[in-house]
């Protein structure tokens, strides 16, 4: 970086004599910092396809105060900095066959970035059986419906079984022709990072597949209903027991808001568990139950399990199965065995103040034989 400071002054002549004055432009220099200079790629050179063991390199120019520099793959460090003549050994075994792109960033001694390069793409093709997708780039920013179409080609002798798309861990159903279409709806996906993953079976690779495509992808949606969401996942209640439960709207952003209106609660066993229209649960015999809030085009469901007090299996300390809570043996917090709030509190405060801030438990008002909830 190069400061510079103006000062002016104006001549005067007398005689032999000169008097220097304001109206005169000198500029004065002080340089401070690094000067400018750039970093690039050397290897791999754009559009490559890598195969095997390889050496990343960059160049140099005007970069005097460089100390080291970091390859960023797909945008994340690789390894740690190294220093001159700045080349980095890798092999493309460490990656998903797909595309990637690699940076240069170059720092100073005390770590400083001095210089980023820009991006090269490149492809890695480590197996002969290979997967691309032309829909989209890896790492781009993705909204709506996504559809993939993926190519999978395979080495010599070698026919596809079928191939399996997954989102961030999660399979979806597979694909028995080459031919296949994903679609992903991104409107059900948080803003923000998520990964692709394409994996291609053959007959001889059933297991561990014969090929994988890996495709980074930032889903942004804006404001958008992602999903529904009741208080509990699953609800415990005795016969006669009740409880209210209430829908949230999550949107793509984080957001979340109480449904307040047009919410439609049903139950797949009214006879072991049936709602009303304002989301009351009342348990009616034992077994479980599916209760189902819509709202908004979208759905979500909680299970409700109706048992005797008591009724409930657990293990003791000693590993043996027991059927009701003895305070010596059981392994749960008395609180899951239908105690209702005054005891909960009065009998051990502390642990019962910190369980009401977890919402651990929930408890409806009643008798603690007939109405005490907990969720799990």
């Amino acid at each position: 970086m190069t400061l510079s400071r103006t000062i002016t002054f104006k001549t005067i002549w007398s005689g032999t004599n000169t008097l220097l004055l304001p109206g005169l432009c000198i500029i004065l220099f002080a340089a401070h910092g690094h000067a400018a200079g750039s970093i690039s790629i050397s290897y791999p050179a754009q559009g490559a396809i890598l195969r095997g063991p390889v050496t990343f390199s960059c160049a140099l120019q005007d970069l005097s105060g460089a100390a080291s520099v970091e390859y960023l793959l797909n945008g994340k460090r690789l390894g740690g900095p190294v220093n001159a003549p700045y080349s980095y050994p890798w092999h493309t075994a460490y990656a998903w066959n797909g595309s990637y792109t690699l940076e240069a960033v170059a720092r100073d001694g005390a770590a400083n970035e001095i210089a980023h390069s820009t991006k090269v793409a490149f492809t890695i093709a480590t197996n002969a059986s290979n997967i691309t997708v032309t829909s989209m780039t890896p790492g781009s920013t993705v909204s709506g419906i996504l559809t993939l179409n993926p190519a999978v080609t395979l080495a010599t002798g070698r026919s596809l079984e079928r191939f399996l798309v997954s989102l961030d861990g999660a399979a979806g159903s597979p694909h028995y022709n080459l031919t296949g279409i994903e679609q992903i709806d991104t409107r059900n996906l948080r803003n923000g990072p998520h990964e692709i993953v394409v994996n291609a079976f053959d007959g001889l690779s059933l297991q561990s597949g014969a090929a994988l495509l890996y495709l980074p992808i930032l889903a942004n949606n804006g404001h958008t209903l992602q999903q529904l969401r009741l208080g509990y996942g699953r609800v415990f209640l005795s016969p006669g027991g009740s409880l209210t439960l209430s829908a949230r709207a999550v949107y793509t952003d984080g957001q979340e808001q109480k449904v307040t209106a047009g919410v439609v609660f049903s139950s797949d066993s009214p006879g072991i568990a049936r709602v009303d229209t304002g989301g009351v649960v009342t348990a009616v015999s034992p077994g479980v139950a599916n209760l189902t809030a819509t709202a908004q085009g979208k759905s979500t469901t909680a299970q409700i399990f109706v048992d005797t007090p008591h009724g409930f299996a657990h293990f003791s300390k000693g590993g043996k199965i027991l059927d009701a809570y003895d305070p010596n043996k059981s392994m749960f917090l008395r609180t899951v065995f239908f105690l209702d709030p005054t005891q909960a509190l009065t009998q051990t405060p502390a642990l019962g103040g910190e369980m009401q801030k977890a919402s651990i438990n929930a408890f409806s008002t009643g008798t603690a034989a007939s109405s005490a909830v907990w969720t799990m």
